[in-house]
């Protein structure tokens, strides 16, 4: 789920649809799951449940992130096409 996470945020800045700002806090959050998943097993208290919960929350941010940010670009287009037109003498 990791890895899947991880393309994930790649794809998102790649088509433009994750804002830089997004992007960073998509991957601060991976690393903070990363990070108690790890202290979890070193402590003898790894909860699979609960680090399942936390990423399935994050792919869900995500995907709604990644769904705005292409409506964002679809309406910038449209505009820009708008725009385009009006321009032609």
């Amino acid at each position: 789920m990791y890895q899947h996470i991880w393309q994930g945020i790649q794809h998102g800045i790649s088509d433009g649809s994750y804002a830089p700002y997004q992007a960073r806090r998509f991957y601060r959050q991976l690393q903070g799951i990363r990070n108690r998943a790890a202290w979890e097993e070193r402590s003898g208290q790894y909860d699979s449940q609960d680090i399942n919960y936390r990423l399935q929350s994050l792919h869900d941010q995500m995907h709604v992130a990644h769904q705005r940010g292409h409506d964002r670009l679809d309406q910038q287009q449209q505009y820009n096409n708008d725009w385009n037109r009006g321009q032609r003498w």
